[in-house]
């Protein structure tokens, strides 16, 4: 999934096994992923960033120039958060 531009983004993927999302330049991105075995989020210069995430085994989120990020993960064997 790869969008630019958008004012509202909310991404539901449920049983999937790769999950790339890719988002620049948004106001609100919203992305709940469960189920899944990896998932990569990369976001820049958004105003606010939710990511909910459970039963994940590989979960990399970095997120460079946000104002706020909220980041929720439950069930994880690794995570790993950059903010820069």
């Amino acid at each position: 999934v790869e969008a630019r531009h958008f004012s509202a983004v909310e991404v539901e993927v449920p049983h999937f096994s790769a999950v790339q999302v890719e988002a620049r330049h948004f106001s609100v991105v919203e992305v709940e992923v469960p189920h899944f075995s990896a998932v990569q989020v990369e976001a820049r210069h958004f105003s606010a960033v939710q990511v909910e995430a459970r039963h994940f085994s590989v979960v990399e989120v970095e997120v460079p120039h946000f104002s706020e990020v909220e980041v929720e993960v439950a069930h994880f064997s690794v995570v790993q958060v950059e903010v820069v």
